[in-house]
């Protein structure tokens, strides 16, 4: 009868795992970097008319889709958050004072969701597909 043995590869130590993951956070946020630094000129190519929402432009056999979101933070998303039960109709904000999370048959309900929010824009999002052809 042959026998045949069978090795299990090496895994590495700990020690050795950690550095790797060391070593792969700092190349990804150099990576992240590079690409915010690409996105910023792009941005001057790939112009929006609005604070917030998307648009499609085609260059060579490229389709690329610029997005701009809002970044909403406060107290009224808690708030939206709990009145989802009560079937509140969320809607998109504004970059403005008069902004307005969660509309509601009574104007009191806006302004209280209203007052807490912060809205900031957020960085421009980017997505590019090569068009077979």
């Amino acid at each position: 009868m042959l026998r045949v043995r069978v090795t299990k590869p090496a895994v590495p130590s700990t020690s050795t795992l950690l550095d790797q993951w060391v070593e792969a956070k700092a190349d990804e946020a150099a990576a992240n970097a590079r690409r915010k630094a690409i996105e910023e000129q792009l941005c001057l190519t790939f112009t929006l008319d609005q604070e917030a929402g998307s648009k499609t432009f085609h260059e060579g056999s490229r389709r690329i889709t610029r997005r701009n979101i809002l970044n909403v933070s406060g107290k009224a998303l808690l708030i939206a958050e709990a009145a989802k039960p009560l079937r509140w109709k969320i809607t998109k904000p504004a970059l403005d004072s008069t902004a307005i999370l969660a509309k509601r048959e009574d104007p009191k309900f806006d302004l209280l969701i209203a007052a807490g929010l912060v809205i900031r824009p957020g960085s421009p999002q980017f997505e590019v597909v090569t068009i077979p052809g």
